[in-house]
């Protein structure tokens, strides 16, 4: 199999600005990760003249530096950064050669390239509220899944069936990775596809941790059904916004969790 190679956008700047590059940058990346003075923000195949456009025009960034991470290196260096993490001490999420925890939902996560660790705001914020949502038994799309973190914890709190969906075929082989990591042997497989040419979204559940822009979008095609949506990836500076759709739609919201910058709705 052909290794990859990524470009890797390193820039020091605050979580805000940082925040604020990523929604500009949105549909361009595909991982990042915090350092402890900078970021790191990874892409494909890229423009990068036209990144450093949009950072200049766009941002106060000051300092930024690009360079390449071959994939045969990624996973030796993603175990200096890759730590256990607890969420209400109920699931932990580990990477595979980490300990599981005794009296905790262990989650097995090989953190490659793709969104999806638990250790940014807005999946920490989708696993907080899954767990305090009724999943036995129900049916739920998990849109975004990038390594397939909300559908694995869907599967281990019992729903009916499992809808894992994504745009990005380089999150594929991660995904089923995890999925064999922690020993899932139903029929759990991803989908590559836009979210938005689905042709109907009858699911008990819907999970979307995507950007705002998409989310927008999706609320419009989504016939209310009482189903229940919970939505992240949404800066809090765009959360009237989604608000405002979700009640055009006839949704009701039923919480707003807020983490730093980010929010996570729950409607129904």
């Amino acid at each position: 199999m052909k290794l990859h190679n990524w470009h890797i956008l390193n820039v020091e700047c605050t979580q805000d600005m940082k925040d604020i590059l990523c929604v500009y940058l949105r549909n361009k990346i595909i991982g990042s990760m915090d350092l402890d003075n900078s970021f790191n923000i990874y892409f494909d195949d890229i423009d990068k003249d036209k990144i450093n456009n949009i950072i200049k025009n766009k941002t106060s960034i000051d300092n930024w530096k690009w360079s390449i991470i071959k994939e045969e290196n990624w996973v030796q260096s993603s175990k200096d950064f890759f730590k256990p993490i607890k969420i209400n001490n109920k699931v932990n999420i580990i990477p595979p050669w980490g300990n599981p925890c005794k009296n905790s939902l262990n989650i097995i996560i090989n953190p490659a390239l793709a969104f999806g660790t638990g250790h940014h705001e807005t999946t920490y914020m989708m696993i907080e509220s899954i767990l305090n949502l009724d999943i036995k038994n129900k049916s739920v799309i998990d849109i975004g899944t990038g390594s397939g973190i909300l559908s694995i914890l869907s599967y281990e709190l019992g729903a009916k069936s499992i809808y894992s969906l994504d745009n990005d075929e380089l999150i594929e082989n991660n995904f089923n990775e995890n999925i064999k990591l922690n020993n899932i042997n139903s029929n759990l497989n991803i989908h590559i596809k836009d979210c938005l040419e689905l042709e109907h979204y009858n699911f008990d559940i819907i999970l979307a941790n995507i950007n705002t822009g998409i989310i927008l979008n999706l609320i419009s095609k989504i016939k209310y059904n009482k189903q229940k949506l919970l939505l992240s990836g949404i800066l809090q500076a765009d959360e009237t916004r989604v608000i405002k759709k979700l009640e055009n739609n006839h949704f009701k919201i039923i919480n707003i969790n807020r983490k730093e910058e980010w929010s996570c709705i729950l409607a129904e």
